[in-house]
């Protein structure tokens, strides 16, 4: 690059930058050039963004309705915004919908129900469900509609997560303490329960786990990747025009300086100290000997158990029968969630899901026009009008398998 063009662009950065740091001077009632300091180190914790005035009050998870209101003094109705309207979809989109697996139900509970909550999958941020992970917006919500159902008596919360982001963790784990005030909760750890996911357990709340669980690692980290060497090596060559040092803090040709390094260590010692003390109040266990089981060490079902990480050796049927007890209920449904993906959701997708006499008709009337379109193209029919048929039920639970003769769909 020509020192004529960096020089360009570095100027048109610093008027772009100028712009947003005069809005948040203006904002905060500071100077620009107060909040152009705090820029440069580009990662505050929160106490100290507060002390710096970039915030007004710091609230933990949960609380912004409750803060709000202290804040105005007065009562407020909260609306939610109406739901978008439902557009035509695309075949890619619609295929791709059928393939995405199970959505939760929306279905009433007509019986008492112990409900086990599977939780399986990395735990990330966000607002929309995404297959194989467990998103912190989603799963929340689906524990607040738990907390409001009155038939359910009593939840186990089914683990099987590596961890993932402690923001989302937090979020869950709030989620689940507010249920636990409420109703009976159980945890139930599968194949592991590690990092943000034995975070989540950190309620005070009975934990099973199988005898080979892998659970623990109650520990934090940070990485960025570094390929400039490798960049080198191929002949590719990185030119980075930045503000500051601290603005080209995660380039791909660059390494975390010392100071870098000093900087992210403060983040991830404020929390893991949150960890620590998480799981040192659920489990009763002092900060100082809980940090010889932390530190990231992961551990047997069997060894969690002696260390005082876990409660009991068992499964989802245990956990399920101390529930009952728990909640003193003996007729119940068990009743698991997220719903098994069926062939019906695929009409889900047309209209409302709970209005189950026009989701009939649009099945039925779908049925009738495929099976004269394919008869007329010269299918044979009986195999495709068992599995038409079975969309009308519908069933929850575990999903239907159909295995299908290769002459059954021959054209002739």
């Amino acid at each position: 690059m020509s020192s004529h063009l960096k020089e360009h662009y570095l100027k048109m950065l610093e008027s772009i930058n100028s712009a947003q740091v005069s809005r948040i001077a203006k904002g905060r009632g500071l100077t620009t050039a107060a909040v152009r300091d705090l820029q440069k180190k580009r990662m505050l914790l929160p106490n100290e963004a507060l002390a710096a005035g970039l915030v007004t009050k710091l609230a933990p998870y949960g609380s912004m309705k409750k803060t709000i209101s202290d804040m105005i003094g007065a009562d407020i109705e909260w609306t939610k915004p109406k739901a978008k309207p439902k557009r035509e979809k695309s075949f890619f989109e619609v295929m791709g919908s059928i393939m995405a697996g199970p959505k939760e139900s929306t279905m009433k509970y007509k019986d008492d129900s112990i409900v086990v909550l599977h939780l399986q999958g990395a735990i990330v941020d966000g607002k929309d469900a995404s297959p194989g992970s467990i998103v912190a917006g989603p799963t929340v919500k689906s524990i607040e509609e738990l907390i409001n159902e009155e038939k359910v008596k009593g939840v186990v919360v089914r683990i099987n997560s590596p961890g993932g982001s402690a923001t989302a963790s937090e979020a869950i784990r709030q989620s689940l303490l507010e249920l636990s005030q409420k109703k009976p909760v159980v945890f139930s750890m599968g194949e592991v329960a590690a990092s943000g996911g034995y975070w989540v357990t950190c309620i005070g709340q009975p934990i099973y786990a199988e005898q080979g669980t892998i659970t623990g690692s109650i520990g934090v980290f940070s990485l960025k990747i570094s390929i400039g060497s490798l960049l080198r090596r191929v002949g590719v060559h990185v030119e980075t025009v930045a503000l500051d040092d601290s603005a080209a803090l995660n380039g791909i040709d660059r390494s975390w300086s010392d100071e870098d390094i000093a900087n992210m260590q403060r983040f991830i010692d404020d929390v893991y100290t949150k960890f620590l003390t998480y799981a040192s109040e659920s489990r009763k266990i002092p900060v100082d000997k809980l940090k010889s089981l932390a530190g990231g060490r992961v551990w047997s079902g069997e060894q969690a158990k002696q260390a005082g990480l876990v409660d009991e050796l068992g499964g989802v049927d245990d956990c399920v029968t101390m529930i009952a007890k728990k909640a003193g209920v003996s007729d119940y449904k068990v009743v698991h969630r997220p719903d098994a993906a069926s062939a019906g959701g695929l009409f889900s997708l047309f209209g409302d899901e709970d209005s189950n006499e026009v989701t009939n008709k649009i099945l039925a009337d779908a049925e009738a026009k495929w099976l004269q379109t394919l008869g007329k193209l010269g299918f044979k029919l009986t195999g495709l009008r068992t599995l038409l048929k079975s969309t009308l039920e519908n069933q929850s639970g575990a999903p239907k398998a159909w295995a299908l003769m290769t002459d059954e769909l021959r054209i002739r």
